[in-house]
Formats: C-alpha cells, structure tokens, sequence
C-alpha cells in the first residue's frame, strides 16, 4: 500500500520502522566494535545478525504493524544486553538500555515501551541469577551478580517507562485527532459531511470537538440553503408563472382598451353627427314656425279682406304646398335621426356587452355605455313625437289644402274655411315651437354627450397606455425572476456537491 494512502499514525509508524532498523544497525556496530575488542568478534557478529534479522523481515514484510513494532523493541533490548555481555557488565554499556527506550517513543505506542521494558527485565533477573547459580562468562556488572543493584536499575527503567509510555499515549491520541481531523478535512473537501467524527476521541480532544462541532452546524446549514434553494427556485418558477398569466392579461387588457377607444371615438363622431343633424332639424323648425306665423297672418288678412280672397287663397295655397314640401323633408331628417338613434342604441349595446366582457376594468365604460343608449332611446322616442307631429302637420296641410280648394270652388265658404285655416295654423305653430324646443333640448343633450364620451375615449386611452406600461413592467418582473430561478438552481447544483446524509 502506497505511504500516501495510509492514515497519519500508520505513515510515522512505517517510518519509524526504518528508522530504529537504521539505528539498530548502528548499534550493532558498535556491538562489533567491543566484540573485537572482547575478543568476541563472532559472538558480536553472529548475536547481532540474529537480533536484527527477525525486525529486519518484518518491516520489509509488515511495515508499521504491531508485530514488527515488538520485535524492533525486543531487539533494541536484545542488542542493549549483547553489549552489556561484550562489555563484561559495565555500567557504560547499561545507558543504551535507557537510551534505546527514549528512541522506542518514535513509535507512540505504549505497548512497545512495555514489551520491551519487561524484556530487559526478564534479561536482568535471568543473568544475575545465571551469574549467582555460577555460569561462565554471564556477567551483569562487574563486581558480580547484586539483585538490589538489579532492583535500583529496574526501578530506574519502571520510572522512564511510565513516562514515555504516558507520553506515548498523549502523542498517539494527539495524532489519531490529527488524523482524524485530515480525514474531515479531505472528505470536506470531496463534499463528504455525513461522516460524524468519533465521539471518544471528540471527547478527549478539544480541536475534534470543535470540528465536530463545525462539521454539524456546516451540515444545518447546508440543509438549509438546499432547503431555501429548493424553495426559492419553487417560488421564483411560481411567481414566473403568475408574471406570464399577468403579462397576458395585461396584453389583452391593452387590446381591449384600444378597442374600446376605437368604438368610443366611432360612438362620438354618431353623437357628433346627430347634434348637427338635430342643429338643421331645428332650424327648419324655427323656418316652420316663421312659415305658421305667415300663414296665421295670411289667415287673419283673408278674414278681414274677403275681397281679394282669391289673391290671398292663392298665395295661402302656395304657402301651405311649400310647408308640406318642407315637411316632408322634415320627415326624412327625423327619419335619418331615427336611424341614427338606432344605430347608437345599438352601438351603445355592443359597448355593454364589451365593457362587461372587460370586467371590472370596463364597469365605468358600461356606465357610459348604458347612458349612451338611454340618450339613443329618449332620441327615438323624441323622434317618433316629431314623426307623429309632422304626420299631422301633413295631414293639416292636406286640410288646408282642401280647405283652399272648397274656397276657390266657394267664396261663400272662404270667412269659415279662413277662420278653420287661421285655427289649423295656430296649432301648427304651436305644434312647431314644441318641437322646436325638442329638437333644442336634444341638441343639447347631444352635444354634451358627446363631451362625455370624448372624456371617456380619453380615460380609455390613458388606461390603454396604462396596461402596456404595466404589461412592459410585468415582461421585465419575467426577466428578473427567470434569473432569480437560474441563481436558485446554480445554488441547488452547488449544494449537491456536499453529503450531509
């Protein structure tokens, strides 16, 4: 397995291995050293190569494992005691054991400083009792076999390996948290927040509480921007939708209100022409009535001056056929004002039903609509009175005419049929300043209905120009909110990348 690949504690591990292997050979060279010296060259050379060979193996076969930690600490002792033998038990050769342990802490693991403290243990007890029971060249220190010089020494070596192995135990935690903590930091980076860190070492070291500390709130958090995102790219994809729907309305709204203003416009050029026709209507009346008041003064003459009754029937007669063909012209203008009348009724109705398909933005428009047609009513039935009273004047006209005639046929007639005459008239003109008054009031009328509905055309317009302003509005609020959308779903995609799950 590559070194990079493996956690901290194994990586110091392995090179640790290599390392005490380093220095163990060094020390065998020294071991050679007083061996030749000793005269004990083959035992330095065979003992050394013996010891070296099993951690030798090891770290080649098991780099950084426990058995080759325990063999690399037993050999250090090993190689301790060779030195001590060749060295015929002196003091000197007995500080490589304490400096060998300091050395086996590279390893931060107590179980090493243990194994290989109760291995130059067990070599103590095992050589002094060897030199005490008499055994040749087995010689721990040079005034012979002493247990308590055994014992001081042993205490010696419980003490120092207490205290590494408590510092081993501190160093190893130390670089688990570590560890730990470049393992965070590489699935972080990898987006991996899932992983909690392992409580107990969480618990004995405060970097690790507070990286836990910082993975769960970077996890709230990240659930919450997701959430928010997911929400924010919802809401801006509804408020999109609700922006389109406004922007059609507000199109439509225009279309119609353009519309509406073409038909208002149409409706007041009708109104229009229907004060001027109703201006003419009234001044043939007022030509009427100058003609009635002629003819009551013909009438009044006639009855006075019988003697020349014929010059005046004649000239009565006259009178009365131009004040029928007059007449009849005013019946084809009151017709055409009927027509006209019609047609606003009926345009007026059409307006209606727009302005009620348009809702609540049409209900003033419907009002002026409804106006509209009551006036278009009031104007039929105005003309339909003049309809009835010309009807009549025709018919008095006939009377009279008739009445001319019997008086040309009958002089003896002329006094009564020139008084009936006179009386007709009078009625005539009555019947005239009636209508003229009529016609007036709903010239009148007309005209300032034809005010209001320019009024109308041009609060319709303003209210077109109203919805496009609004409907341009709505199309940029489209724009916005579909960029809004596009950051909430960058926002997502970002998010993604980290497991919190």
């Amino acid at each position: 397995m590559p070194l990079d690949s493996l956690p901290l504690t194994g990586q110091l591990r392995r090179r640790a291995d290599r390392f005490l292997l380093l220095v163990l050979t060094a020390f065998w060279g020294i071991t050679l050293i007083q061996g030749w010296l000793a005269g004990e060259l083959a035992s330095a050379i065979t003992g050394g190569a013996i010891l070296l060979a099993m951690p030798a193996l090891l770290v080649w076969r098991e780099p950084g494992a426990l058995v080759t930690r325990l063999a690399t600490g037993a050999a250090a002792m090993l190689l301790s005691a060779l030195s001590i033998f060749l060295s015929g038990g002196a003091i000197e050769a007995h500080f490589a054991i304490f400096v060998l342990l300091g050395l086996l802490l590279v390893y931060f693991d107590w179980r090493v400083l243990l194994f290989a403290a109760a291995v130059i243990a067990v070599h103590h007890l095992g050589f002094n009792y060897a030199a005490q029971a008499g055994l040749p060249r087995l010689q721990l220190f040079p005034s012979g076999p002493d247990l308590a010089r055994v014992l001081v020494h042993a205490a010696y070596v419980v003490v120092e390996t207490a205290a590494l192995a408590v510092i081993a135990i501190q160093i190893e935690r130390q670089l688990k948290a570590s560890s730990r903590l470049a393992q965070f930091a590489r699935e972080a980076r990898e987006g991996n927040l899932a992983q909690p860190l392992d409580e107990r070492l969480a618990s004995q070291d405060a970097m690790l509480q507070a990286a836990e500390a910082m993975r769960r709130q970077l996890v709230e958090a990240l659930d919450h921007v997701i959430s928010a995102a997911g929400e924010l790219s919802g809401t801006a994809q509804g408020v999109a939708g609700k922006a389109r729907s406004l922007d059609d309305t507000a199109e439509a709204q225009t279309r119609a209100a353009r519309d509406m203003t073409s038909n208002v416009q149409a409706i007041s050029a009708g109104i229009g022409q229907l004060s001027t026709d109703a201006e003419n209507v009234r001044r043939l009346m007022n030509d009427s009535g100058l003609i009635a008041v002629q003819g009551r003064d013909v009438a009044q003459a006639a009855a006075e001056e019988m003697t020349r009754i014929d010059t005046a029937i004649a000239r009565v007669h006259q009178n009365v056929e131009t004040l029928r063909q007059r007449s009849e012209r005013a019946m084809g203008v009151v017709q055409v004002i009927k027509d006209i009348a019609d047609q606003t009724n009926l345009l007026a109705l059409n307006a209606a039903i727009e302005a009620a398909r348009a809702g609540e933005t049409g209900r003033g428009f419907a009002v002026v609509a409804d106006e509209v047609r009551h006036l278009a009513q009031r104007t039929r039935e105005a003309t339909d009175v003049i309809s009835t009273t010309m009807g009549e004047m025709e018919r008095s006209n006939a009377d009279v005419l008739g009445t001319m005639d019997d008086a040309i046929r009958s002089v003896s007639r002329g006094v009564d049929k020139a008084g009936a005459a006179g009386r007709a008239i009078r009625d005539i003109s009555r019947i005239v300043e009636q209508a003229t008054a009529s016609v007036a009031t709903m010239a009148d009328a007309l005209n300032r209905q034809n005010d209001t509905t320019r009024s109308v055309a041009q609060q319709v317009e303003q209210s077109g120009r109203q919805s496009e302003t609004t409907r341009l509005t709505l199309q940029e609020l489209t724009g916005d909110v579909q960029a809004l959308d596009q950051v909430a779903g960058q926002l997502h995609a970002a998010t993604r990348f980290f497991r919190t799950r």
